[in-house]
């Protein structure tokens, strides 16, 4: 397995979406006073994503003194969940840390030696003990699960990853009833590093048992959203889809590394893959020929084309916008500066449209139009201005450097 990294995403796409009212016509009749100025019609939000139909992973979560809660078979339960390091198992003997260059001036050793105390006092190098409790209305457990760090072995880099990290608590994501399952994230992170990511765990909702277990992320993933279809019943993350069936779709392929996922609509999906790294050689492998993959949801390719509009500096983010009123998925190659416009209802009715091509913004905005902001990770903040009821698109990009 590569190395890969997770951490928080430097530059975050900003999305505001709006459309604006005509100014009210003046119709009284005129008289000896002057006329009122005009006042600014209101800006109205449009909804700009698919939140509404789409729901994603971590979202709509109810809280009931201070716990998480669920809502199954007509009763609330709570959701308890603990980590603590286990220092009677030692998994692996650690390395000392040290902190500042041997060869410092100003290099005291009692401080990497504190520093080492409390990493083991954390859990560097021991096992640990992650529980999850399902409360019953009454307080009583409905159910105890235990997990140890070496069950997150397989998917998380191996023995000796997991036993440097530190010990964190699960972290509940959702109740998915179309699955009968609740979701954790589990953080497996080297302290004062960006090496690591986190699990997803699956726990059955009503026994406890361990349903699934896999790689949700790791720095330098994907950070694309893990939404439900509509019926509930698939799940899309960054490199996979589950399905209640149990069914599992990787979607990694070899030498390339996923850069994104879109739920296009409840049937299909979109994939975006760049090059990925060869820890052997410490190069990039290009990725060459289509890299962008319209699939249904049980893998099975339908489409592809050349997209080249994600930002990679510190996790992959597709350039993306889904608006409401055009029914249309907005994807911005800034690389090859074209637009992709996807068709809810008709996804292999794709188009690309060089920028060049389209009539740029000149104030003011229409009636008719939304704004929508897609703000890569470099090339300017792009702004569509697209007609809700013709799909009709013009634009302004804004450098950033303050340059159109």
């Amino acid at each position: 397995m590569s190395i890969k990294y997770f951490g928080p995403l430097i530059c975050v796409a900003l999305l505001a979406c709006e459309s604006r009212q005509p100014n009210a016509a003046n119709t009284e009749a005129p008289t000896s006073k002057p006329a009122p100025a005009a006042v600014p019609a209101p800006i109205l939000p449009v909804m700009a994503d698919t939140t509404s139909e789409f729901v994603r992973l971590g979202e709509r979560i109810d809280s009931v003194g201070g716990l998480p809660a669920v809502h199954i078979g007509g009763q609330t339960y709570r959701i308890q969940t603990s980590a603590r390091p286990d220092r009677t198992r030692r998994l692996i003997k650690p390395e000392p840390i040290h902190m500042r260059p041997l060869d410092s001036a100003d290099y005291d050793p009692k401080y990497d030696l504190q520093r080492d105390s409390i990493y083991e006092a954390n859990g560097y190098g021991y096992d640990a003990i992650y529980t999850v409790q399902l409360l019953a209305p009454n307080g009583r457990p409905k159910f105890t699960t235990t997990l140890r760090k070496p069950d997150f072995a397989g998917p998380m880099g191996g023995l000796e990853h997991v036993a440097q990290s530190m010990v964190l608590a699960p972290d509940f994501l959702g109740y998915l009833p179309q699955f009968n399952a609740l979701a954790f994230d589990v953080t497996m992170m080297l302290d004062e590093t960006d090496d690591g990511g986190a699990a997803m765990l699956l726990l059955d909702a009503g026994t406890g048992k361990v349903r699934y277990l896999t790689e949700h992320n790791y720095y330098g993933d994907a950070l694309s959203p893990d939404v439900l279809t509509p019926d509930g019943r698939t799940l899309l993350l960054g490199q996979e889809i589950l399905h209640a069936d149990g069914r599992h779709v990787p979607l990694v392929r070899k030498n390339l590394a996923v850069a994104g996922t879109v739920l296009l609509n409840d049937r299909t999906a979109l994939v975006v893959y760049e090059g990925a790294y060869d820890p052997v050689k410490e190069t990039e492998i290009p990725v060459r020929g289509a890299n962008a993959h319209i699939i249904d949801l049980r893998g099975r390719e339908l489409g592809s084309f050349r997209f080249h509009g994600t930002a990679g500096a510190i996790g992959y983010m597709i350039n993306h916008r889904y608006l409401a009123p055009t029914r249309t998925h907005y994807l911005y190659d800034n690389t090859n500066q074209t637009l992709h416009l996807i068709p809810r209802n008709a996804p292999l009715q794709h188009r690309e449209l060089p920028l060049r091509k389209l009539p740029r913004f000149r104030p003011p905005q229409r009636p008719g139009e939304v704004r929508c902001h897609i703000s890569p990770e470099a090339g300017g903040e792009l702004t569509l201005y697209v007609d809700r009821t013709t799909g009709a698109v013009r634009y302004r990009l804004q450098q950033y450097g303050g340059d159109e």
